[in-house]
């Protein structure tokens, strides 16, 4: 998705790097049923469904930040039809912003 911006996340997991986050489009179809039942890891699929708030369930705080971010990112380009809305619509549709960082206070 070349008109969506790569997002930066900033010290992941407490390490002092930055991990570039690219935001791809799924070729396939997700499986059949609720996108809630495919929140597994598949070895013979090329990729795995995660809806948001299980995608957050395994990441660190700054990483749910550069979750957020994009998929804010995705919402807007989504909207304006730069993004396709298919398969049950766009990831992180679903999300609630949360407060990630204590440095906000």
């Amino acid at each position: 998705l070349d008109m969506v911006l790569p997002v930066s996340i900033f010290g992941p997991n407490g390490r002092p790097i930055i991990i570039t986050l690219y935001a791809v489009y799924a070729t396939e179809a997700p499986p059949d049923g609720p996108l809630e039942d495919a929140d597994i890891e598949d070895d013979e699929s090329p990729y795995d469904w995660y809806t948001f708030d299980k995608t957050c369930l395994k990441l660190d705080s700054a990483s749910i930040a550069g979750i957020q971010t994009m998929s804010l990112a995705l919402l807007q380009a989504a909207n304006i039809g730069l993004v396709p809305v298919k398969w049950g619509g766009v990831f992180g549709q679903e999300m609630k912003l949360i407060n990630t960082t204590s440095a906000l206070g």
